[in-house]
């Protein structure tokens, strides 16, 4: 009996040391995936308590609203805990569709400790090794789609040869496809200050009727059209604002909020 119990103590445990290099079973939280992370005893609720944000920059780092086909971008994975005690390592997967929830299989040039593997026709990026890391950056070619939304679940571990104990989350985020009359970000002709912002942030160089203030998942947040914009009851963090010229031209800002 107690041969039997050692051999399952190590199998099991193989098990779960190959989990740590990316769970091939799709787990992102998209339409079809069979699981989601943390919700099919992958990864147990613990006392990370992790978040997920989803971003896609051009390759000078600047943050894209909508993206224009054949262009290349980096799709940004970052999980964030609450814990006072970091996790020892991170771990996601993620996957790219259309708005018909058709594939878009895209993802070139992984960076080192990223794999990919297939599932249905589905391109799904995963860590090959538990990421020391709560960013990594993922290479992407826009296609001629319209809208894509790009599904993703993460976790944040304790690295104890368990998956209690640890802490999982998903995001998804949405990007429409722009044109060649989209300015994207942080054109010389709309300034805001203060930015990084606390209270107020004022708005000049761009006329426009209406300013948008988004989230990075394409959040409407405020929507105005005085050159003011009262922030203060917003969380820390990134957001985009949007002002569209009399010539139909879009223009984008980041904006932090401290």
């Amino acid at each position: 009996m107690k041969k039997l119990y050692f051999a399952f103590i190590i199998i099991l445990s193989i098990t779960l040391l190959s989990w740590s290099g990316g769970y091939t079973i799709p787990a992102s939280g998209a339409p079809g995936d069979a699981r989601a992370c943390g919700n099919a005893g992958c990864h147990s609720a613990g006392a990370f308590d992790p978040s997920m944000e989803l971003s896609l920059t051009d390759l000078d780092g600047n943050i894209i609203e909508r993206y224009l086909p054949g262009a290349e971008y980096l799709v940004n994975v970052t999980i964030n805990t609450s814990s006072t005690v970091p996790p020892t390592g991170y771990g996601f997967q993620m996957v790219c569709l259309d708005d018909q929830q058709n594939p878009v299989n895209n993802f070139t040039d992984l960076p080192d400790g990223v794999r990919e593997f297939g599932n249905a026709d589905r391109q799904y990026v995963v860590q090959s090794m538990r990421l020391p890391t709560n960013t990594v950056a993922i290479p992407w070619t826009a296609p001629d789609a319209g809208s894509v939304t790009f599904y993703s679940g993460g976790n944040a571990v304790n690295g104890n040869g368990s998956p209690g104990g640890d802490g999982a989350t998903s995001t998804s985020a949405t990007f429409e496809q722009g044109s060649t009359s989209t300015v994207d970000i942080n054109n010389s002709d709309l300034r805001t200050y203060p930015n990084p912002v606390t209270k107020v942030l004022n708005i000049e160089g761009a006329t426009s009727d209406v300013f948008r203030l988004l989230d990075l998942r394409g959040q409407l947040l405020i929507e105005q059209s005085a050159n003011q914009m009262d922030v203060s009851a917003l969380d820390a963090g990134v957001y985009l604002l949007m002002a569209t010229t009399a010539q139909g031209e879009t223009r984008v800002k980041r904006v932090i909020k401290n």
